[in-house]
Order: C-alpha cells, then sequence, then structure tokens
C-alpha cells in the first residue's frame, strides 16, 4: 500500500523518477493481484511518454526532465540545459543516516542567518552540535 499511496501524490518530481523502481517494488509487497500490477505497468508507461510528460509539465512545470526526448526538445532553454550539465556533473549524495541530521541541522542555521537571527558562526555552531547529538 506504501508504492499506492506514492502513486497518489503523483506528479511530484522525486516521484517520477522513480516510477520505474516502483513497479517491482509494488510486486514484492504482494498488496495487488496480478491483474492489477498490469494495469499499473500500464499506467506508469504512460506517464513516462514524451506526449504525457507534456501534458503534466502543462499543469506542473516539469523542470529538467530525465527523458532524453523530451530533455532535447525543452534542451533550447538556457535554464534547463544549466540544469540538465549540473546534474551530469554532480555525484550523489550516499545514502547514510547522518545527513539526516545535516540538511534540518543546515536548513535551520542557514535561515538564522539569513533572517539575522545569529552571527553566521553562532548558527553554524549550533547546527555542528545538533548534528553531533545522539
Amino acid at each position: 500500500m506504501r508504492v499506492l499511496s506514492l502513486l497518489l501524490s503523483y506528479p511530484d518530481a522525486a516521484l517520477r523518477e522513480q516510477l520505474p523502481a516502483l513497479l517491482p517494488a509494488l510486486a514484492e509487497e504482494g498488496a495487488l493481484s496480478t491483474a492489477r500490477q498490469a494495469e499499473l505497468q500500464t499506467l506508469v508507461t504512460h506517464l513516462l511518454r514524451v506526449d504525457s510528460l507534456k501534458t503534466i509539465s502543462a499543469d506542473v512545470p516539469l523542470g529538467t526532465p530525465a527523458n532524453k526526448v523530451y530533455f532535447a526538445e525543452l534542451s533550447g532553454d538556457a535554464n534547463i540545459r544549466a540544469t540538465m550539465e549540473n546534474a551530469r556533473m554532480g555525484e550523489p549524495l550516499p545514502n547514510i543516516p547522518e545527513l539526516g541530521k545535516f540538511f534540518p541541522a543546515m536548513d535551520a542555521a542557514l535561515e538564522a542567518i539569513t533572517q539575522g537571527r545569529q552571527s553566521p558562526k553562532d548558527a553554524l555552531d549550533g547546527a555542528a552540535a545538533r548534528m553531533l547529538v545522539k
């Protein structure tokens, strides 16, 4: 049922990237019959087609699409080209528990700094201390 609940949040950008991996997870979960899984496979295949991506993007802009054909159509936009180039040069962050402490601590610190509530040193020292709490 977790996979189904994710599908209900579509067209979330993060979900679009995970669609191909959701089907095996759905099969493993065993919550749906084989016939329902086949229907969802059809839906996912449809959602990943270029014409479907265009329809979704007309409603909720997709930004830089992972679909290479659709990206080629949008590559005239300098922002989309730059975003894709940054994505290609980037390295994925490791999937480690420590990042679960890092991002909230840094988010709070940067917010405190930009809103003038704390000096950069105090905000970052506070973030470092929060990251070390077990």
